[in-house]
């Protein structure tokens, strides 16, 4: 059965959902906003500046999501805002499918995206369940398209 899903969700910030968090990353929440993202080949991290012309908050956010994509190419997701507790949904699937999952470093107009793309079922349900916790966890409106 094919199923395609589209989580789209915009929440206050991709590293944290407190003031507290952001000087771990150096991005002010207030001048950032993220979108989760899940599709039929995995799903993005999207994270932008609210304000096009802001170029120092835009070169912070690549620079975070560089760091990021690394890490999570390393299988490692303890990136700040990412897993919220030891046992964050879908993590450790991720972690043991991480040759099948790519994740890839595009830079947008206001900041950067992780895209996350996912070789078989298992690892594209795993990066779905991981995406669907972010939302939950930063309590965001969603859309959910089958």
């Amino acid at each position: 059965m094919k199923q395609a899903v589209l989580f789209m969700v915009t929440v206050a910030l991709v590293c944290g959902n407190s003031p507290a968090a952001a000087p771990n990353i150096g991005i002010v929440p207030e001048k950032s906003i993220s979108h989760f993202r899940a599709d039929k080949n995995g799903g993005t991290i999207e994270l932008e500046a609210k304000d096009p012309s802001d170029t120092p908050t835009i070169g912070q956010i690549r620079a975070q999501i560089e760091r990021i994509v690394q890490m999570f190419r390393d299988g490692n997701f303890e990136a700040p805002g990412m897993a919220h507790q030891a046992d964050t949904p879908g993590v450790a699937d991720m972690k043991r499918l991480v040759s099948d999952i790519r994740y890839n470093y595009e830079s947008t107009p206001r900041g950067a995206q992780v895209r996350i793309l996912a070789a078989t079922a298992e690892a594209r349900s795993a990066v779905h369940e991981f995406l669907k916790y972010q939302i939950r966890k930063h309590k965001r409106i969603g859309w959910v398209m089958h």
